[in-house]
């Protein structure tokens, strides 16, 4: 699957994201969005390449989103069989962003992403729109009072 052979890069970048590497997490986001685009081209010949990199991009943060999501029900002790992570897959990034958040910090970076995947639907710049969310994100996974 496409998406799972860039997913991995995508949530280790996520996973160790800090500060003063918020454009390179929003580049390598971006970069994998235009791989993904380009494989996409193929199955979808009459969609062009912006429709084409913007699904690309909302694939990519709903995988981002469901991680945050994923340490959030960690953090609350409601991670159970009953609701399988999304991650199932890679079950340690999950953990290592719940290491890095408190419950606060984990609802805020959801909203985050969220309010980008927004942006991204009401035809925002799709770069500025990743470059604020990575500024947002390593704010979240800075400022929390981890356990």
């Amino acid at each position: 699957n496409r998406l799972h052979e860039v997913k991995r890069p995508v949530m280790s970048a996520t996973v160790e994201l800090r500060p003063g590497r918020a454009m390179a997490w929003a580049k390598q986001v971006d970069d994998a969005a235009a791989q993904l685009a380009e494989q996409s081209a193929e199955t979808r010949p009459d969609a062009s390449d912006t429709e084409l990199k913007r699904s690309a991009l909302r694939k990519l943060l709903e995988t981002v989103s469901f991680a945050f999501d994923d340490a959030l029900r960690m953090l609350a002790g409601t991670a159970d069989r009953s609701h399988p992570p999304a991650h199932a897959d890679q079950p340690e990034m999950p953990a290592r962003l719940a290491d890095r958040l408190d419950p606060d910090a984990a609802g805020r970076a959801i909203r985050c992403v969220a309010a980008a995947q927004a942006n991204l639907d009401r035809n925002v710049h799709a770069t500025l729109t990743l470059e604020a969310l990575a500024t947002e994100l390593s704010a979240c996974l800075s400022s929390a009072s981890v356990r």
